[in-house]
């Protein structure tokens, strides 16, 4: 009768290898999780933003249809104002919008949106007011080779587009505010240009508006140009302009600058910018 082989001859499976993942695979592991992480993230910031645009769109029209309610029912009188709609047993909106993707004001009866790609606030009622709505901070202005432009509001609603150009292959130069939603708006604008190098004794002024008074008058330092007066319901946009004799020599526009008062519907309000 054969016999059963002991336990010490029966033979056995070899060991199942146990080195682990290589340096290879882990950096492949690595990469395919960086790349599954940044679609995430993107994903959840377009998200994010759109909803900011969403809701953005949303209070404006929301507080839009107040202004319209309020008006209705006052007659405009007294121009509206955040507080006259936020205020009183029965308000118009419970209460103004909120939010850190944008901002939304009202200025002289006009609302205004200001989102993080906004340099200034735009009109609400502007086409794709909302658009930069919880995106990143940028600038609206524009640089060419020979002039700059600003955009920013003014009082009453009334919007400013501040420019200047000028240069040493031009005769002279020119610092212009253009208004927009200007309509039966009383005007006090004051144009202060500092004397440099290359300025001729006469400087001129002048507007597109029609009946204003232009004046302009040299002092040691600066020159100082006035428009006065109040346009009209036909022509709610048009140039104020400081013309810039300069004989051949760039204007540095350091330090000029341009205060404009404007009165619309019993109500007065300043603002001032920078020529840059």
């Amino acid at each position: 009768m054969r016999q059963r082989p002991s336990a010490a001859h029966i033979p056995t499976e070899p060991p199942v290898g146990n080195d682990g993942f290589t340096l290879i695979e882990l950096l492949i592991v690595i990469v395919v999780l960086g790349i599954l992480a940044a679609v995430v993230v993107f994903s959840l910031g377009g998200v994010a933003t759109s909803a900011s645009v969403a809701a953005c769109q949303s209070d404006v029209k929301t507080i839009e249809t107040a202004i319209a309610a309020y008006n209705a029912q006052t007659g405009g009188t007294p121009v509206v104002t955040t507080s006259l709609l936020t205020s009183g047993s029965h308000p118009y909106v419970t209460s103004w919008s909120s939010n850190s993707g944008y901002t939304i004001t009202l200025s002289g009866g006009t609302l205004y949106v200001q989102t993080p790609s906004d340099a200034s606030p735009v009109l609400a009622s502007q086409s794709g007011s909302c658009a930069g709505a919880g995106g990143s901070s940028s600038t609206t202005s524009s640089t060419t080779t020979s002039s700059t432009t600003t955009t920013t509001v003014a009082s009453n609603g009334v919007s400013v587009t501040s420019s200047d150009s000028g240069s040493s292959f031009t005769y002279f130069g020119t610092e212009s505010i253009n208004l927009g939603n200007a309509a039966s708006t009383t005007v006090d604008l004051t144009i202060t240009v500092q004397k440099t190098a290359g300025f001729s004794p006469s400087q001129g002024a002048f507007d597109t508006f029609g009946g204003f008074t232009d004046t302009a008058s040299v002092g040691a330092t600066t020159v100082t140009y006035h428009f006065t007066g109040t346009t009209t319901a036909y022509a709610p946009t048009g140039f104020f302009t400081a013309q810039l004799y300069l004989g051949g020599t760039a204007h540095s526009v350091t330090g000029d600058t341009w205060t404009l008062s404007t009165t619309k519907g019993g109500v007065t309000n300043t603002a001032s910018g920078t020529f840059s």
